[in-house]
């Protein structure tokens, strides 16, 4: 979850305790602690507290982990309210961690969580080279990671969102003769609607695919990688196609029935999002209805415009 967070945000809004401390403990030595514990006397019978050797703030995790994967440090600003249900479902949409089980972790991150007594080390000893930093922890978890995979995907999925834009946009013209004397039904939307709803779908579309896209790469499941990028790829080439079609061509039918066909494909880019993490599907339910709603908009001007 620290990982993700850090790598693919350049900072965070995060609720007041976000600066309570934590001492945390590298997996190696708390390996070590449950190993030795099995040999403990039993007459034994009691909780012990392992930690790593020093505190440090949950916010300042994020940043240290940053740097010392190579990335720019974060800024972590606190917000005055913020629910644990609500950030934990920011971190089930953002990181592979489920919101199911993001919402005990950011429940314990409401308390400090440090060490009070070392009574374990003079029983079984210190790990051996003795407690781990946070940041030499870090730096062997993150030896055999792939710190650098969200950033190539958001750059190429964002370039392949971002070409889409350009052809639809170039092929666009509302301020044209033939689109201006085309007759259009009541439940048109004003012009200004178009741009502002469309620059916030494709980042939606950009950013909501990236993460799908990471996070099969990260997790092994090429075919499925594959699978959504080809799904992506032609859902894509629909949407600067209508454009196409409806504006430069001036093909209202055939404008429709692509605008259809682009509905369906979206519903189903929304349906593999949600396959992955429901939270992915809800964010990019908005691209599926908007589609919807062009198909329908596209549709009924053809019908108030048999000769065209």
């Amino acid at each position: 979850m620290l990982r993700h967070l850090a790598e693919r945000l350049p900072g965070a809004l995060a609720p007041r305790w976000v600066r309570n401390t934590i001492q945390p403990i590298a997996v190696a030595d708390a390996v070590h602690y449950l190993v030795a514990a099995a040999d403990l006397p039993t007459d034994i019978n009691r909780t012990f507290d392992i930690g790593g050797p020093g505190a440090i703030q949950y916010a300042d995790m994020m940043s240290e982990y940053a740097t010392r994967v190579g990335l720019r440090p974060r800024i972590v600003l606190k917000a005055p309210v913020t629910t644990p249900g609500l950030a934990a479902y920011w971190v089930g949409l953002v990181t592979p961690v489920t919101t199911q089980l993001a919402t005990p972790l950011i429940g314990s991150l409401q308390h400090d969580t440090v060490v009070h007594e070392r009574d374990l080390d003079n029983l079984v000893g210190p790990p051996p080279g003795g407690h781990t930093t946070f940041r030499d922890a870090v730096r062997t978890a993150s030896r055999s990671a792939d710190t650098r995979r969200w950033g190539r995907t958001l750059a190429r999925t964002s370039a392949a969102v971002a070409a889409t834009a350009v052809v639809g946009s170039l092929a666009t013209d509302p301020d044209s003769l033939w689109y201006r004397t085309l007759r259009k039904p009541a439940f048109q939307p004003p012009a200004w609607v178009f741009p502002v709803a469309w620059t916030a779908l494709y980042a939606d579309i950009a950013l909501t695919s990236s993460l799908v896209l990471a996070d099969l790469g990260e997790q092994g499941r090429t075919r499925e990688q594959k699978a959504y990028a080809a799904a992506l790829a032609g859902n894509l080439v629909l949407n600067a196609g209508w454009s196409v079609l409806f504006f430069d061509r001036k093909k209202l039918r055939p404008a429709c029935l692509e605008a259809i066909a682009l509905a369906v494909s979206s519903a189903d880019l929304v349906r593999r999002a949600g396959a992955h993490t429901p939270e992915r599907g809800v964010a990019l339910a908005p691209y599926a209805a908007w589609t919807g709603f062009a198909a329908v908009l596209t549709g009924a001007i053809a019908r108030l415009n048999p000769r065209r």
